[in-house]
C-alpha cells in the first residue's frame, strides 16, 4: 500500500540523499524535458539549447545537497528556475562578450540572436512549462492502466472532436463519452497532485 504523500520520503528528498549514478538517471528524467521546454521557449536555438541543459541539470545536481524545502521561501522548482535563469543569463554574457569580438559579417545576426531570448519573462515561461510538462507526464504515467476504449474515447475528445462524433465512432451512448472522460479527468488530476508533491 502506497504511504500517504506527506509522511514518507518524496522522489526528491530520495534523490537528495543518495547522489549516485542511479539518483543522477532519476533525476535527468524527471527534470531534464522541463528544462529543455524553458530555456526553448525562450528563443535559444537548438545546439545551444541542449548544452544549456546540461549546465543546468550539472549545477543543480551539483548543490541539490544542500538544497533546504522551506514551504515559506518556495519550492524546488522555483530554485530550478533560478538555476536556470542564472545560468542562461551567464551564456548571454559570453555571447555578448563573442558580440564584441565579432567581425560584421556574424555581428548582425548575434545581435538579433542575443535581444530575441526572452529572459525576463522566464518566470511566466517557467509555470507554464511546468503545467503542461505535469499534464503530459501524468498521461504517460496513467494511460497503460486504462482501458483500450476509455483511452480512445479520451483522446478523441481532447483532440477536439465532438462527444456525438465519438459516441457514433465508438457505438456508445454520449452518456458514456461522458462518463469515460469524467473517470480519466479524476485520474490525471490524482496524478498530477501527486507529481507535484513527488517534484516541485
Amino acid at each position: 500500500m502506497t504511504e500517504p504523500l506527506n509522511t514518507r520520503e518524496t522522489l526528491l528528498q530520495k534523490i537528495k540523499n543518495s547522489q549516485d549514478d542511479q539518483s543522477w538517471e532519476e533525476f535527468t528524467d524527471y527534470y531534464q524535458g522541463y528544462i529543455y521546454a524553458v530555456v526553448l521557449s525562450m528563443n535559444i536555438n537548438y545546439h545551444d539549447t541542449q548544452d544549456l541543459v546540461q549546465s543546468v541539470l550539472l549545477k543543480a545536481w551539483k548543490n541539490l545537497p544542500d538544497f533546504e524545502y522551506d514551504p515559506g521561501k518556495g519550492r524546488f522548482r522555483g530554485w530550478l528556475t533560478t538555476v536556470t535563469k542564472n545560468t542562461v543569463k551567464r551564456f548571454l554574457h559570453k555571447k555578448s562578450r563573442q558580440l564584441e569580438n565579432s567581425d560584421d559579417s556574424k555581428k548582425e545576426e548575434l545581435e538579433q540572436y542575443i535581444s530575441g531570448v526572452s529572459l525576463p519573462d522566464i518566470e511566466s515561461i517557467a509555470q507554464k512549462e511546468w503545467e503542461v510538462y505535469l499534464s503530459k507526464m501524468a498521461w504517460e504515467n496513467i494511460k497503460d492502466d486504462l482501458a483500450e476504449n476509455v483511452r480512445d474515447t479520451f483522446l478523441d475528445f481532447m483532440s477536439g472532436t465532438a462527444v456525438r462524433d465519438i459516441a457514433k465512432k465508438f457505438g456508445f451512448p454520449e452518456n458514456t463519452i461522458h462518463v469515460y472522460k469524467n473517470r480519466v479527468q479524476k485520474r490525471l488530476f490524482k496524478e498530477i497532485l501527486r507529481l507535484e508533491a513527488e517534484l516541485s
